[in-house]
């Protein structure tokens, strides 16, 4: 990794909202190429806080990279993607998240109200 790889996810690390709004100025081609560019945790992190438009359309068009994202991200990155999807897109993303235990937690906080039964399970 050279030094501009290395200024580039520190600052998508440190600044994801700052970062997605840089990019978001960018072609969609462009927004992709630097997306794919980053560790797939860092990705999540930023795709996450893109406006909704550039959102979506990477969204539509990319799914299996969304699920290499969630599946490197953070619990609170993930839910972060999640809650920008339309529901039924949603189900079938979470049912694609490899750890039993995040999946589960991405499901208790999604689909169940904090006060319900079924989010203390």
């Amino acid at each position: 990794m050279n030094d501009s790889d290395r200024l580039t996810l520190t600052y998508a690390n440190r600044y994801p909202e700052q970062f997605a709004s840089e990019i978001a100025r960018a072609t969609n081609a462009e927004q992709l190429e630097v997306l794919f560019g980053l560790p797939a945790a860092a990705a999540a992190r930023v795709t996450a806080r893109l406006p909704a438009a550039a959102f979506l359309q990477i969204c539509s068009q990319h799914r299996d990279q969304i699920v290499t994202w969630l599946n490197a991200a953070s619990f609170d990155d993930a839910v972060a993607l999640l809650v920008r999807i339309p529901r039924p897109n949603q189900r079938t993303l979470v049912s694609l998240i490899a750890d039993r235990t995040t999946r589960r937690r991405v499901r208790q906080f999604l689909y169940f109200p904090a006060h319900s039964v079924g989010a203390v399970a």
